[in-house]
């Protein structure tokens, strides 16, 4: 059996030719459905909006991206206890990379980054 080709970015906006209705649109269940039957599409995804999704040869890949640039921002702000970037290791690296000895692990020791949320921010942000 024969691998499905690759399709080109190209080839896929090809299918707004199908006038496929996003899922969140009136009727896009019926409309989607018959178009499908004959397309092989089932729906139109949010992210062929974005500019530069027709030149990405694994468009998947940008939505993991996206979550976790996300993540490891969050966790980082929040300092996540096992989940933040800022940590030992990382100060370690920044005795090579920058020359601000305040951010270098000193004893073990190093002084919170200061983009860390303090208790009454992070209670702020959590509860709206």
């Amino acid at each position: 059996m024969q691998p499905t080709p690759l399709r080109s970015g190209e080839d896929v906006f090809k299918i707004e030719e199908l006038r496929l209705k996003k899922v969140i649109e009136l009727g896009a269940n019926i409309i989607n459905r018959r178009i499908s039957r004959f397309s092989g599409w089932k729906k139109s995804s949010i992210f062929w909006n974005f500019p530069y999704w027709s030149t990405k040869l694994i468009r998947h890949n940008m939505m993991h991206i996206k979550k976790n640039f996300f993540e490891n921002m969050f966790n980082t702000v929040l300092d996540v206890d096992g989940k933040t970037k800022d940590n030992p290791k990382s100060r370690e690296d920044l005795k090579e990379l920058c020359r601000r000895p305040e951010l270098h692990v000193i004893d073990g020791k190093y002084s919170k980054a200061i983009y860390t949320l303090k208790e009454e921010s992070k209670k702020l942000l959590c509860d709206g």
